[in-house]
């Protein structure tokens, strides 16, 4: 007989699990929605992204310890292990497959939202830890310990779930799960409206691409230091992937948080509504604790779209909209952090960094505190203070002391 898990433990343990294939999945599907994006399937694209919300979706609920509160089902000890047996097993054949897209040359979206309605379905078939599973696992616990057994009336798993029954996409693939009704993908996301699918002008490709290689070059010789929220990001690992009419960028702290990401990329929208819609929906993706910085590149933007885009405000993203023709960037100002945020999307080749605000506060200023800083560089107060530590162990300020909490540039 083995020793029986402890249910909460278990569950813990297999909470953090899971947690880490849906990071992994998420970060998967990214790449594949910015991969579908350059090879102009935007029909796959739209498909990714709403696999990509639904993701996002579980995550929360994993992030906020939350897991155990989605609807179950009640049953025996035994159903508890099966079914937190097969909810992990669904989060890894997921991100299994999720992980052979990238090296597919076909993404095959229909088995890819087969995996992740099994997981749905692994989630809704789970057995709630009640008083009544408690006690069974004392039990089962006493008669591990005593050696002695003790007859327990057991009700046997649904076959549906069974640990042993294991999942073939070929059979799900006839199910109704793809997007083949039209109807659902925005109007924006099409190419009758000749926005994307359409070729552009010379003129109009080489503006783009001039303006895509001087992000690249300042992506090249930069790395953002302050996030949406005002936090310093400057330590965090910078990377950054150009296509033909994109640039997709992020700040990674660790194997799996992204704190910060940017994405540039041309797409004329023609209607306010449309680009609402679009906007709105790519705001919804962004998760608690992450920031997103969107720019959309046209031409020339109607006034209309420009007059919404500087009121537009989101408590995790901030949106920028590029006009080739005049170079500008139309942004809410108000937002905090935009004017720093917006130089990874504006044509300035130069990039003002931290110690660039540093410098000019302290020519500006024989002494200066935190706060000082914080109005020049749009950090939050907390990440001031910690910068201008780092920055007096790196003996680039001083700290004057006596109590003052005040600050000189320190004297070669």
């Amino acid at each position: 007989m083995l020793m029986p898990e402890d249910p909460q433990k278990l569950q813990e343990e297999n909470r953090k699990k899971i947690g880490d294939n849906l990071r992994g999945a998420y970060s998967i599907i990214e790449r594949l929605v910015q991969k579908s994006y350059q090879q102009k399937e935007m029909d796959l694209n739209f498909q990714l992204r709403n696999v990509r919300s639904e993701i996002s979706g579980f995550f929360s609920e994993v992030e906020n310890k939350n897991l155990e509160k989605l609807v179950g089902r009640k049953g025996s000890l035994e159903d508890f292990y099966a079914s937190e047996d097969m909810l992990l097993k669904s989060s890894s054949q997921m991100l299994d497959f999720a992980n052979s897209c990238l090296s597919s040359d076909r993404i095959d979206i229909v088995s890819l939202e087969s995996y992740l309605k099994r997981f749905e379905q692994s989630t809704k078939a789970r057995v709630i830890i009640d008083k009544n599973i408690l006690k069974e696992f004392k039990l089962k616990k006493m008669e591990y310990d005593s050696g002695l057994k003790v007859e327990l009336d057991e009700n046997p798993l649904d076959d549906r779930y069974a640990v042993g029954n294991e999942f073939d996409p070929a059979e799900v693939k006839t199910q109704d799960l793809s997007c083949d009704d039209n109807s659902s993908i925005p109007p924006s996301l099409s190419n009758d409206n000749g926005e994307l699918g359409s070729e552009m002008d010379t003129e109009t490709l080489s503006e783009l691409y001039n303006y895509l290689n001087i992000l690249e070059h300042k992506y090249s010789s930069y790395q953002p230091e302050v996030s949406y929220d005002g936090s310093y990001v400057g330590n965090g690992k910078w990377s950054f992937d150009v296509s033909d009419r994109s640039i997709f960028a992020e700040i990674r702290e660790g194997i799996f948080k992204t704190p910060l990401t940017f994405e540039t990329f041309w797409h004329p929208f023609g209607d306010l509504k449309s680009l609402i819609q679009f906007v709105q929906q790519e705001a919804n993706l962004v998760s608690k604790g992450q920031y997103k910085s969107l720019c959309i590149v046209n031409s020339d933007w109607p006034f209309d779209i420009k007059e919404w885009a500087t009121g537009y405000m989101h408590p995790r993203m901030i949106l920028f909209l590029y006009e080739l023709d005049s170079g500008n960037l139309y942004f809410n100002e108000s937002l905090p952090s935009s004017a720093v945020l917006s130089t990874w999307h504006s044509s300035a080749e130069k990039a003002q960094t931290l110690e660039d605000d540093l410098m000019s506060l302290a020519n500006d200023m024989e002494y200066f505190e935190a706060s000082d800083l914080m109005e020049r560089s749009g950090l939050n107060l907390k990440s001031a203070k910690e910068y201008l530590k780092k920055m007096v162990k790196m003996n680039r300020v001083v700290d004057i002391g006596f109590g003052s909490s005040k600050y000189a540039l320190a004297k070669e």
